[in-house]
């Protein structure tokens, strides 16, 4: 069983533009968060040419959080308006450089789960550590905001200008983490829904992320047009698996170890390619 997150709230600070995105840092309360180019700062962003960016400080209490810009450093952007120093509440933007950062408070409250979602938790609880799971908000909206207020890790799959226009419809890939109820909470808002699918692996996020953008597209043989590829859907992912031989089974898992969706009836069914037990 996956361990709960502490009863006070972090704070998560999300980098979500520039070469630095995605990326996202959880503060603990009490803790202070530095902003800034290179290793001058515990979050580092790389500066952009003839642009020079600010040294900020975040402090979090678990109620509040602040921001404080060093001084004589460039000003940054809070809500769109210059500033050195300000409050920043839940899904607040800031601009640092020409950096999009936005805070977020993580929620702590313990979901409650159908019969279905809690015999899935048993299964799937003891797996946090290498478990991942793709999210997609198409189906279901009210999972973008079920991820910006979890400390976990996750990444859009669709990348470029493009990509970051449709962040509320694209497939996200998420790593669970043991400290945090993400997992919880998205089998209480999703499981049956086909909206999630999990699978286990050794590998980073980044490096799964890089694999699984292979399989977006695929070509059909009969028009020769490029269509796009639900493979995160548990019910075509289902389909797939099924039907691949061997060897395409080999390329699409990958550093997959097992897949683990939602069966009709609400089960956890696993998928395996066939060399492994």
């Amino acid at each position: 069983m996956s361990a709960v997150s502490p009863c006070a709230p972090r704070l998560v600070v999300e980098v979500c533009g520039g070469p630095d995105a995605p990326r996202r840092v959880a503060l603990a309360v009490g803790g202070r968060l530095q902003i800034g180019p290179g290793a001058a700062g515990e979050l580092s962003l790389a500066e952009a040419a003839g642009e020079a960016v600010a040294h900020v400080v975040i402090a979090w209490d678990g109620a509040r959080a602040r921001m404080e810009v060093e001084p004589a450093g460039p000003p940054v952007l809070l809500g769109g308006s210059p500033c050195i120093t300000g409050e920043l509440a839940d899904a607040a933007w800031l601009r640092v450089g020409d950096r999009d950062l936005v805070t977020y408070v993580e929620d702590v409250a313990a979901p409650t789960m159908s019969p279905a979602a809690a015999r899935a938790h048993e299964v799937l609880g003891p797996l946090v550590g290498r478990l991942f799971a793709f999210v997609d908000p198409a189906r279901l909206p009210a999972l973008l905001d079920v991820l910006r207020h979890a400390v976990d890790e996750h990444a859009s799959l669709y990348d470029g200008v493009q990509g970051a226009a449709l962040v509320e419809v694209a497939p996200h890939l998420v790593q669970l983490r043991g400290d945090s109820l993400l997992l919880q909470r998205l089998l209480a808002v999703a499981w049956g829904g086909r909206a999630t699918a999990y699978f286990t692996s050794q590998a980073p996020l980044a490096a799964l992320r890089r694999h699984f953008r292979r399989f977006l597209w695929v070509r059909d043989e009969a028009s020769g047009q490029r269509l796009y590829f639900r493979f995160h859907d548990p019910a075509v992912l289902r389909a797939y698996v099924s039907a691949c031989t061997f060897e395409q089974a080999g390329r699409f898992f990958g550093p997959v170890e097992s897949f683990h969706i939602e069966a009709p009836a609400g089960a956890v069914e696993h998928l395996r390619w066939p060399s492994r037990p």
